[in-house]
């Protein structure tokens, strides 16, 4: 029996050292895991930094050239603003010259018309007195 303690024992040791380095072995690899793990994070982490940094980068310069375009469009709204104000004031004067030449014209064609119809009455009245002078050379 001492024999079978003994097997017995050193069976258990043996079960024992087994488990221990079996033990130790998946500590060792769970570690391993643990610190790749924990290098793929870092990794990750830092990947995270940069696209964050990069994010930034990019909005700030979508800012830039927002406020930029906004700065050019506002400047040619301005521009085209005051060209449009200048050939409204420009079409204006030359609208009312035109108009006060129309009224003159109107003007002068009103007296024009008087006139002639005055010369027209004139001759009327001469063409009466020759010819009551011609009919009646005697009584002048």
């Amino acid at each position: 029996m001492n024999k079978s303690l003994e097997a017995s024992n050193a069976n258990q040791t043996m079960t024992a050292g087994a488990f221990t380095a079996t033990l130790k072995g998946k500590i060792n690899g769970l570690e391993e895991t643990i610190k790749a793990l924990q290098e793929e994070l870092n990794f990750y982490k830092k990947e995270i930094q940069t696209l964050r940094s990069e994010k930034e980068q990019l909005d700030d310069s979508l800012t830039r050239k927002a406020q930029e375009i906004r700065k050019s469009l506002t400047t040619e709204v301005i521009k085209a603003e005051e060209d449009m104000k200048k050939s409204y004031l420009g079409q204006k004067n030359e609208n009312n010259k035109l108009q006060n030449q129309i009224t003159t014209l109107k003007t002068e064609k009103t007296n024009l018309q008087q006139h002639l119809l005055d010369l027209q009455r004139r001759t009327a009245e001469l063409e009466l007195q020759i010819g009551a002078e011609v009919d009646n050379p005697q009584q002048q």
